[in-house]
């Protein structure tokens, strides 16, 4: 968990670097409620996938760990394409793609 701490930690502090970079200005404490649920979401699941992914990593295995993550966003983003979510071009869900999909979870076994 420490590993996880001081990596949110440098995250943070190169963000708020890159905000003064481009000269962008920082939210107003009255701007953090008019943000979209997803905003937040995002926040709660990538702290989610960090604890995961270091508590999983000793347990499962480096490779296991990768071909789950990859398979992950790999079924994310077919259902990204096929429902066009989050602006992305319509791209249906072909037999090729859900086959590739369950190739990739068949290899993390």
């Amino acid at each position: 968990m420490p590993a996880v701490i001081m990596s949110s930690l440098l995250g943070l502090a190169l963000l708020v670097a890159a905000i003064f970079t481009v000269r962008q200005s920082l939210p107003v404490p009255g701007q953090l409620g008019t943000a979209p649920l997803s905003a937040w979401l995002g926040g709660v699941f990538g702290a989610v996938y960090a604890i995961v992914t270091v508590v999983l990593a000793r347990h499962i295995g480096a490779a296991t760990l990768v071909a789950l993550v990859v398979s992950g966003q790999l079924v994310c983003s077919v259902l990204l394409d096929h429902f066009g979510m989050i602006g992305f071009d319509v791209r249906p869900a072909t037999l090729a793609r859900l086959l590739g999909c369950g190739m990739m979870r068949v290899g993390c076994t």
